[in-house]
């Protein structure tokens, strides 16, 4: 079962006969669906072990060359995600300094 469907069925109480291959939910139509999130491999070990999450790498904290983009990438991507989330809960967006 696809992870909208799943969500679906459990939370949202549909009945998981309503799912077949052509009723399925998918990721990008999903309504409930607030971002999708990259598994950005090449940072998960650099922030492990610098404790630092995966957008705030770095040269400093070892990354170079292609990982530099994935940072940026990365760091869109939650970006992205901040102001989904609340944009749904109508709270403003925080200001960072």
């Amino acid at each position: 079962m696809l992870a909208p469907n799943f969500f679906a069925h459990r939370v949202l109480g549909m009945k998981q006969a309503d799912f077949d291959a052509k009723t399925a939910i998918r990721v990008g139509t999903d309504p409930h669906c607030l971002a999708q999130v990259p598994l950005f491999p090449s940072l998960v070990g650099l922030a492990q072990f610098n404790s630092k999450p995966m957008f705030a790498l770095t040269q400093a904290d070892a990354v170079y060359g292609n990982q530099s983009y994935e940072v940026a990438k990365c760091k869109r991507v939650f970006e992205q995600l901040a102001k989904e989330l609340c944009r749904r809960l109508q709270v403003p967006l925080p200001i960072l300094p």
